[in-house]
């Protein structure tokens, strides 16, 4: 069985979205029992305008408005994780 590895938010303000992905990749595991990683620098980039303010802060509550109302989220291997707004 494969592993998800360890995360490092680095210097940026981000635990908000590690949490979130990390409850995303959790329940996707429940439904499909594959291991995927979530990216985390998506939701750092793109859901400001559902309240979070990327280094700066956030909540998994808007992270999961923002994933649903995306549609889904890309993986960590489509869009890797900067440690810095892009």
């Amino acid at each position: 069985m494969s592993k998800i590895q360890v995360k490092n938010q680095a210097g940026c303000a981000s635990s908000w979205a590690f949490s979130a992905t990390g409850a995303l990749e959790g329940q996707y595991y429940r439904a499909t029992r594959k291991l995927e990683s979530f990216s985390e620098q998506q939701l750092l980039d793109c859901s400001e305008g559902y309240g979070n303010q990327g280094c700066e802060g956030g909540l998994s509550t808007n992270s999961f408005r923002y994933v649903q109302h995306q549609g889904g989220i890309c993986t960590e291997g489509n869009y890797p994780y900067l440690g810095y707004v892009s």
